[in-house]
């Protein structure tokens, strides 16, 4: 196996790598080989920065207001550009359908004030299609499945088949709905749950082998294995655990805007856009219910 005979030099290996990166985990992600980004510059607006590319003057332009770190959708580099999943879906879908997408970089609290005054026209964050949040905005068609993963260092054989985890420790954020799904897994009073400060401690837990593995969004989890290509993870879709769908937001005065992201987003899957893009951020990862 991969870390026979090397166990310890590779674990710390790993362990400095990750401690050494976490800060760039938490906050400005930085990625290889992002052939679009996008320039920030400060606006008059007290809890937004503007995110925007050369805009064609002849084009429409869209406000989509969207986080700073939902890695691999959204990332904020240190340098002050944009990239990720989102952000190159969504300038594939104006290429399509002939607008400009123009970012901002709002808090997530605002999510629900944004759309129902008009501040932006789309929200952009790795959402979660619900039915309290059609009450103030739009969705568009899903364009990602949401679930629950869990991702260990790929040591064992097997590690991460269904009869196996109840004999994991796990880690997991401590705050988060993840807590519920683990103790489905191990049980709910058991002591093989170990509680992070975030899914970045957790995944650093891992690394030290602290714990077995962890668990969080599945999309999350790609993004961070994606930072660490050199080592060999083995990431699962968590057994009897609820999926969901991710979409984009739009403000509800625009319901043509729900059909020209749908359209363009039809179209981007069937002249083969959206598996460059999803190649590119989300590797092999199934999208299959």
């Amino acid at each position: 196996m991969l870390y026979e005979g090397k166990n310890n030099m590779i674990k710390n290996k790993l362990a400095v790598l990750i401690t050494t990166t976490i800060l760039v985990l938490m906050g400005c992600n930085s990625q290889e080989n992002e052939p679009t980004t996008s320039k920030v510059t400060a606006t008059t607006d007290s809890h937004s920065e503007t995110v925007q590319d050369t805009v064609d003057a002849n084009l429409p332009v869209y406000r989509i207001a969207t986080v700073s770190a939902t890695s691999p959708l959204i990332s904020k580099k240190a340098d002050g550009t944009v990239t990720g999943f989102e952000i190159e879906l969504l300038e594939a879908i104006g290429e399509e359908q002939g607008f400009k997408p123009e970012f901002v970089i709002h808090k997530w609290k605002d999510l629900k004030s944004d759309l129902e005054g008009g501040k932006v026209d789309i929200w952009s964050a790795g959402i979660t299609i619900k039915e309290e949040r059609k009450k103030f905005g739009y969705f568009s068609d899903s364009y990602l499945p949401e679930r629950v993963g869990i991702l260990a260092l790929d040591d064992k054989p097997n590690k991460l088949d269904k009869a196996n985890l109840k004999h994991l420790t796990i880690g997991v954020k401590g705050n988060s709905s993840f807590v519920e799904n683990v103790k489905k897994v191990v049980g709910e009073d058991s002591k093989k749950i170990v509680k992070f400060k975030s899914n970045y401690f957790a995944f650093e837990g891992l690394a030290r082998k602290k714990v077995d593995a962890m668990v969080a969004n599945e999309i999350l989890l790609v993004g961070l294995v994606k930072q660490f290509p050199e080592f060999k993870f083995v990431l699962k879709t968590l057994p009897n655990t609820k999926k969901g769908q991710l979409g984009f937001m739009i403000q509800k005065d625009k319901p043509e805007l729900v059909t020209e992201i749908n359209q363009g987003l039809k179209a981007i899957k069937a002249n083969g856009k959206f598996d460059k893009i999803k190649q590119k951020w989300l590797g092999d990862l199934d999208l299959t219910e």
